[in-house]
């Protein structure tokens, strides 16, 4: 990823009853962030859980909620998909953070959860971006063909 340093390192469960943990570490000049995933005793057979970082520094509260949001829902959701592709998904909406992407207003992520893909088709009134995926399931279930937000033909 361009311009962000990441790394993760293993932390072995230190003392009885404590778990494993892989920890993902993003930098970007002088804004750290660590993100969390605990490993059960079980593991593959249990599902792994991400802890919330402490703080993130330069980055809004509520987006850094969205990114656990989907990081829990990759890692335990109807279809689990592992902690590769929780990290994969962190490191790039961190990258694309920075890169001034805004957050798709349907699913409210950065990088779409199946098709890694990030917000692309803009609504010609207002503008707002949204992943293809979000914008078919919107005109699928509402039977619409407008933008989600403000109304107008899409």
């Amino acid at each position: 990823l361009p311009d962000v340093d990441v790394s993760v390192i293993r932390r072995p469960a230190a003392a009885r009853g404590a778990r494993e943990e892989l920890v993902l570490q993003l930098g970007r000049e002088e804004l750290h962030a660590e993100l969390c995933i605990q490993l059960p005793d079980g593991f593959p057979l249990r599902a792994a859980t991400a802890e919330p970082p402490e703080k993130m520094p330069g980055i809004p509260r509520p987006r850094v909620r969205n990114w656990m949001l989907q990081a829990r829902q990759v890692l335990v959701g109807q279809k689990p998909m592992g902690v590769g592709r929780v990290m994969m998904m962190w490191a790039r909406s961190f990258a694309l953070f920075f890169e001034g992407v805004e957050d798709c207003p349907i699913c409210y992520n950065l990088v779409h959860l199946t098709m890694q893909t990030i917000p692309r088709k803009a609504c010609p009134t207002c503008k707002n971006k949204f992943h293809s995926e979000c914008l078919y399931h919107w005109f699928k279930t509402s039977a619409k063909t407008t933008c989600p937000l403000c109304s107008q033909p899409f």
